[in-house]
């Protein structure tokens, strides 16, 4: 029992009763069918989720993530459509995207322009320059297998959620197992310490927010997919879900405290709200302010509990 009973334990036995209680309450959300349809709308936002971990970690932000998805999705159609290889048009938007993000690190470290508005700044152009490529509209796609790929399946399980693991494996791998994941928590602990061993802050930076960058242009690509069409505006709501994703699943907005297979939950968390939202037909910006105002609780608490903590370790 005194497991059971134990903090961290409470999130986990709280989502489950929170489930079971929609299974009753919510008409058609206890079947199969949705259960699968949740973790597909997940996948959108575990993608670019899996790096934001990192980069908050690393007590900085991405806010390009929206634009980023939003260009790789209407350069994506556009290069399907002019006949260009899937794979390649994959490997192509997965390099702008590195470019992109790998830039805003530049920018960030070298530079020293503040995270949140080198990142908004950027997510904004790119968000214009989707809007200027499609001409405001959405890019349709015909190619069969590029549609295709949204509905596929490999041994009854959803590409997409193969994918999905595939990456956040990968994510998992970098930050728990590697001398660059240590790296990346300790520069949102203490970069001082990083720049003290005389490890490259700039290519850190380059490599955290192109990892981001990277991620989000293959959220972007997939997610056009799932559209039959590359959206200027696809993105849109991503950014919100994703950094929600993030705070929900524990990242300290103030670097240095966070996991992936919290995010991840976090993010499932996010999807299943939103398809109960969508239930229940409410409004979409509803729905964000919604999720803004979980965001502000959270970050509320985070807040209290840090000065609780500096005030005890004061008394010391």
């Amino acid at each position: 029992m005194g497991k059971i009973l134990n903090k961290k334990w409470i999130p986990y036995i709280l989502a489950v009763l929170f489930l079971l209680l929609l299974n009753f309450t919510v008409p058609n959300f206890g079947t199969f069918s949705n259960y699968q349809n949740i973790l597909r709308q997940s996948c959108y936002i575990i993608i670019p989720a899996v790096p934001l971990t990192l980069v908050m970690v690393s007590s900085g932000i991405d806010l390009a993530i929206g634009g980023t998805m939003s260009i790789s999705g209407v350069l994506s159609a556009m290069m399907v459509n002019a006949g260009m290889p899937i794979y390649l048009v994959l490997i192509l938007v997965a390099i702008i995207g590195c470019a992109v993000g790998s830039g805003n690190g530049y920018l960030i470290a070298r530079i020293g322009f503040p995270a949140f508005i080198c990142s908004y700044t950027v997510g904004e152009i790119l968000s214009g320059f989707a809007l200027l490529t499609s001409g405001g509209n959405a890019v349709r796609v015909d190619d069969t297998s590029f549609l295709r790929i949204a509905t596929s399946t490999f041994l009854g399980i959803p590409t997409i959620i193969l994918i999905t693991a595939l990456l956040a494996a990968l994510g998992t791998l970098i930050s728990t197992k590697t001398p660059l994941g240590n790296r990346i928590y300790a520069l949102g602990g203490n970069a001082t310490v990083i720049r003290q061993e005389g490890i490259n802050i700039t290519t850190l930076h380059m490599f955290i927010y192109g990892f981001s960058g990277l991620y989000a242009a293959i959220g972007g690509f997939f997610l056009a997919t799932r559209l039959g069409a590359g959206s200027p505006v696809q993105g849109q709501d991503y950014t919100l879900n994703c950094v929600a994703s993030c705070i929900l699943g524990g990242v300290s907005p103030y670097g240095g405290v966070g996991k992936v297979s919290a995010t991840i939950a976090g993010a499932l968390v996010i999807g299943t709200l939103r398809n109960i939202l969508n239930m229940l037909r409410v409004n979409a910006y509803v729905q964000n302010v919604f999720l803004g105002l979980i965001m502000i609780i959270i970050v509320a608490f985070t807040v209290y509990y840090r000065k609780k903590n500096e005030r005890a370790l004061r008394r010391y």
